[in-house]
């Protein structure tokens, strides 16, 4: 991941974290433009913070990169703020364009969280018909 950020988007400044603690003591310095979290960190699991480090620092773009599933972490992640959820097996294209979409200030949603949110916000039987935005609601 550093080099792929540092060869392709040009990063000149970057500092690692493995844990909740270091992570926290970390942002006492320079605030990072992109952070890129990882959920399962040597002391806890990152969404324990997260709600803290946006309210501190809501300018903060945040992206997680982890093997947690996506299907049951990154509706709660994306909810509480984050920008985007990735995971591990992501190609470097993937993690190159959601990224680029992170740091001019936009969210990125993978192939896989635009369909659950297609299916989430399909009409279903009880949908009314005759409504001309069956889809409104889902944003």
């Amino acid at each position: 991941m550093r080099n792929l950020l540092k060869d392709h988007l040009s990063v000149r400044f970057m500092e690692e974290a493995g844990s909740i603690a270091e992570l926290m003591r970390a942002f006492k310095g320079a605030l990072p433009d992109l952070l890129v979290l990882d959920l399962q960190l040597g002391d806890g699991h990152a969404l324990v913070v997260l709600e803290q480090i946006r309210s501190s620092h809501p300018e903060m773009r945040v992206l997680v990169y982890t093997m947690s599933p996506e299907h049951i972490y990154a509706p709660r992640f994306l909810a509480l703020g984050g920008a985007s959820f990735l995971s591990k097996r992501s190609t470097e294209e993937e993690v190159l364009r959601a990224a680029r979409r992170v740091m001019r200030g936009k969210e990125y949603r993978s192939h896989e969280q635009e369909l659950r949110q297609m299916e989430h916000c399909a009409p279903g039987p009880l949908a009314d018909a005759s409504s001309p935005f069956p889809f409104a609601s889902c944003g």
